[in-house]
């Protein structure tokens, strides 16, 4: 199984060590698994050609975390999706956010306000994680939707880290892993106060 075979920080957003190493792939392996980080030998090799970013949080830590910082997982949205998507987002500061390591931001938005037992779910588990996702969608919700509910949405993620800004300065993965960058212009576009 893929996290038993290469470097076990590779498999996560659906790839795996099968789909993107297996010697029927050839000498470099399946080139639309790889990009400046995640490489044939940091991935594919034992002991690996090199490093990969990790999580900011370490795994005992976690279950000292106020509840919406832990991000273990719902049924809408797994621990190891919410995983996936900081991780990426720490990799996008490294390489931009142009990679082909992000999972696919638009289903998970989609499943963490599927409903509103769902969208609650999300809040208790996973808050800035939630944020995050509803930040990285305006774009597409602007261009779909319009103005109006990319603006309705900025409103709510702004509520919703006033409700949390009593832990806010607890969770590395919102302070550290989340690349901010991606949205510091949407003040200028929406109005409010920048990060």
């Amino acid at each position: 199984d893929s996290e038993n075979v290469g470097n076990a920080a590779c498999w996560r957003g659906g790839f795996t060590y099968e789909a993107c190493c297996s010697p029927s792939l050839g000498s470099s392996g399946n080139p639309d698994c790889f990009d400046s980080i995640y490489t044939y030998s940091v991935c594919c090799k034992p002991h690996g050609g090199g490093t990969l970013l990790e999580d900011c949080r370490k795994p005992g830590d976690v279950q000292l975390l106020p509840k919406p910082l832990r991000c273990q997982g719902t049924p809408w949205i797994s621990g190891e999706e919410w995983d996936s998507y900081f991780h990426a987002h720490q990799l996008s500061q490294v390489i931009g956010t142009s990679f082909k390591g992000w999972p696919n931001t638009t289903a998970l938005l989609a499943r963490a306000n599927a409903s509103g037992a769902a969208l609650e779910a999300s809040k208790k588990d996973c808050v800035f994680g939630l944020a995050a996702l509803v930040l990285h969608g305006l774009p597409a919700m602007e261009a779909k939707q319009g103005v109006r509910v990319a603006l309705r949405a900025y409103n709510e993620v702004s509520r919703l880290r006033g409700q949390a800004a009593d832990i806010e300065p607890l969770d590395c993965r919102w302070n550290e892993m989340t690349n901010h960058a991606m949205f510091a212009h949407y003040p200028l576009l929406f109005g409010g106060e920048a990060r």
